[in-house]
C-alpha cells in the first residue's frame, strides 16, 4: 500500500507583531523558501502545499515566481 503524504505549510502575511514575517530573507532566501526546500528533503512526505489567503498579494506572487504549490 502507497501512502500519499502532504505537508500543509500556513502562510500569511498579517501578523500584528510581526507583519510579513514568511518574506523575510535569511541569505538571501526567503523563509517560506528555506521551510518549503527543507520540506522535500523528507523521504516521507510525496506533496507540500502552501495554504494562504487572496490577501497575502506578495506572498502569491512570490509562490508563483518559484512554482510553488498553494491554495
Amino acid at each position: 500500500m502507497v501512502k500519499n503524504t502532504v505537508a500543509i505549510i500556513q502562510a500569511r502575511t498579517n501578523s500584528i507583531r510581526l507583519p510579513n514575517k514568511i518574506l523575510f530573507k535569511i541569505n538571501n532566501m526567503m523563509l517560506i523558501e528555506i521551510l518549503y526546500k527543507r520540506l522535500e528533503k523528507s523521504k516521507k512526505i510525496n506533496q507540500i502545499v502552501i495554504a494562504t489567503t487572496k490577501k497575502s498579494k506578495n506572498l502569491i506572487h512570490f509562490l508563483k515566481k518559484k512554482k510553488l504549490n498553494f491554495l
